[in-house]
């Protein structure tokens, strides 16, 4: 939306427990777990989630794959305080992709990364994967 932007701390703030009560948020994750390929308890895999929410998603992921490490990117303040509540073990910093590229060397050494619904939510998406680069590692 051109001038205008979406408030996603008043969004994850109101909407937080309905996005979760439906079952296409659970089913989502299940695909992505199951896309993902993983095969082991997660020792060596870092999982990058941009547009990280609430943490639902790492909720799943780590429950799933104990020794994995997880980072959610997230531009709500909002979001990443829930996140980092309800899934302590994983870390959750906010971010807005949008703005600019990162400085400096922030890859984080993840295997894998995942953007779900999050850029349907956006008017130039390449912008958002352009800038998402700086956090992945090669071959990411």
């Amino acid at each position: 939306m051109t001038g205008a932007c979406d408030d996603w701390d008043e969004h994850w703030g109101d909407f937080n427990a309905a996005s979760e009560t439906g079952p296409a948020t659970r089913y989502r994750h299940r695909i992505c777990l199951r896309l993902l390929g993983i095969r082991s308890s997660g020792e060596g895999v870092g999982m990058l989630d941009i547009g990280s929410g609430t943490g639902a998603f790492a909720e799943a992921f780590c429950a799933r794959y104990p020794m994995a490490r997880f980072h959610g990117l997230e531009l709500s303040r909002t979001g990443t305080e829930l996140g980092a509540r309800r899934v302590p073990q994983a870390e959750f910093e906010q971010r807005n992709l949008m703005a600019g590229s990162a400085s400096g060397d922030v890859r984080f050494g993840d295997t894998h990364a995942v953007f779900s619904e999050v850029l349907e939510h956006l008017d130039n998406p390449a912008v958002l994967l352009q800038n998402a680069a700086a956090y992945m590692a090669p071959g990411c």
